[in-house]
This record gives C-alpha cells, structure tokens and sequence, in this order.
C-alpha cells in the first residue's frame, strides 16, 4: 500500500501528524523509522477528535514569582513535538520578546488558542481509523487492553530483540501511550516482552482509573460512511446482490472507495485487482522512484485528498 499510495504522499501525510519520515526508503512500511511516545500519542489525537489534531504540550506556561505569564505554553520553543501547518513544513515560530501578562489573561487567551483546531483528517477518515484499530484489540494482539463496557482501540509495538514495548491506545475522546524498556535502547527485556504482553496490560490499569475521573465521551459514526460486508477469510467484499445466507462481517466504508472499488483502485493508481508484485515493475536500485505508475502524481494527490 505504501508503495502504491507514493513515498512523497506519505511523507507529506504523516508530516501533518508531525511524524517526520525519511525519503525514499520503503522499509519504513515495516516499521524502519523512530519516533517517540509523545509523537505518536499527538498523531493518533486526530482518530479521536473527529479528524482534528491536538498539538502536545508539556508546558502550559511559565509564570514568575507574582503569578504574571513570561512564557505561553503554545510558544514553539516549548513544544515537544511541533506539527506541520497543511503543506509548509514546521519552522521556527517564535515570538522576539515576551509581555508579562496577569493569570487571568492569560488563561482567557489559553482558552481562545486550544478553541482553534487543526483538522488533518476528514471525520470519515477520523473514524475508519479509530474502527480499524478497534479490531486489533477485539480480534488481535492488543485483547489485553480491553475494558468491559468500553469501545478500545488501539496497536501494539514490538522492536527487534524485544528493546521496547509499546502500547497506543484510545477510548472515545482520549488517547493514552504505554512504553516499556531500557535507557540503553542495546538492552533487552527478554524474549516474550511484547507490546500486547506488557505494555498493553499496563496501558489498561492506567485506563480503567483514568476512566473513573473523565468519562469517555461518545464516538459518532459520519453521515459521509456506508456499510459494506466483508468475508473475514479473504477480505473481499461480498456483493449486495450476493447470497444472503454467506457469512460475513460488516464494517464501515468510505461511500465509493469500497475496498476492491474502481475509485480506490484508481485513486491509488492500480490498474488490476491487486496490488503489483513482479519486482520487474519497479526500478529498485533508485527507491525514490520505486512506486506504482501513478503514484506521486497530481491526480493521486488529489485522490487522497478526498480521502483523508
């Protein structure tokens, strides 16, 4: 899929996300690149919050010894994980000088500043996300995470040599991350220390007493979705008109971009019903041109767009 949707598209995807990928290297869709804990908890803000995404903040301000505001928490210098505006990359946007500012002013302008969103997904996309990752905890590695009476969703992590365990998960209107691991990224844990194994676990504790304090609030599904059944052996679709009788699941769908559709397909620049698998089709020894015709192009772009 990362091959097909183009390497540039990606990049400029999770850039919105604030995760910086590297160029030209397909083993990212392995999972080759880093990034830490807060950047990944800040990305996955978006899945929660209807396709808007809330810029990480470790610092809410800096007052001096009267209560009076030197530093706002939004300044660019303070935040662990500065986001990228639509297309622009993320640059330095700092102020020159500071105003010292009373209490009271400047929690009016915090409330002014956290008003203001920054949407990076569409509500559909937004919630086809959170769905998505709702079966890796219901069906997959990330059960351990589960809470009864509460929709979780969630993925797990796992690095070589069982260095770190991760577990990033959601409920409807929060998003919380578990890591588990050494300073000295050479040290191991021990074979069998996985992110569904351990972090997950921990991850829930937290959740199920986080929980007792700020209810989760309500996770609506999109006008702009369908409803489409799937056969869980093949992950086909299974006509409309199809047998009545055959054994299915049903999942939401982006109206027109049904997995397997014509406008999926061409959006990601595949002219078959699969994706290509001859190496013959993609010139290897250049990755940053190794991508399905199509792919990286205006009318893909565009595609996406209308997607996500």
């Amino acid at each position: 899929i990362y091959q097909a949707l183009g390497m540039a598209n990606v990049g400029l995807h999770a850039r919105r996300l604030g995760i910086e990928l590297p160029q030209g290297d397909l083993s990212v869709a392995l999972g080759s690149s880093s990034a830490t804990l807060l950047e990944i908890i800040q990305a996955y803000s978006p899945f929660v919050r209807g396709g808007s995404l809330a810029e990480a903040k470790l610092i809410v301000r800096v007052e001096d010894k009267d209560g009076n505001t030197i530093v706002e928490g939004n300044d660019r210098r303070l935040l662990p994980a500065a986001i990228a505006n639509s297309d622009q990359e993320v640059g330095p946007k700092v102020s020159v000088g500071f105003k010292a500012r009373s209490r009271a002013e400047a929690e009016a302008s915090q409330e002014v500043q956290e008003s203001d969103e920054q949407r990076v997904l569409t509500a559909e996309a937004a919630y086809l996300s959170f769905v998505s990752l709702e079966a890796a905890v219901t069906f997959g590695t990330g059960s351990k995470a589960r809470i009864p009476g509460v929709r979780v969703a969630g993925k797990t992590g796992t690095t070589n040599g069982y260095t770190d365990a991760w577990f990033i998960g959601m409920v409807p209107g929060f998003v919380c991350g578990a890591w588990l691991g050494f300073d000295d990224a050479r040290k191991s844990m021990g074979s069998g220390a996985t992110g569904g194994d351990h972090a997950a676990p921990l991850w829930r504790a937290f959740m199920q007493e986080a929980l007792k304090i700020y209810a989760a609030s309500d996770l609506s599904r999109p006008s702009g979705l369908g409803t489409a059944r799937m056969d869980p052996e093949t992950g086909q679709l299974i006509p409309a008109d199809g047998n009545p009788g055959a054994q299915g699941v049903e999942i939401p769908v982006m109206t027109g971009f049904e997995p397997g559709s014509p406008g999926l397909r061409h959006v990601l620049g595949i002219q078959s019903e699969s994706l290509p698998s001859q190496p013959g089709e993609f010139d290897s020894s250049n990755p940053s041109e190794v991508r399905n015709p199509g792919s990286d192009s205006e009318e893909t772009t565009r595609g996406l767009r209308s997607l996500y």
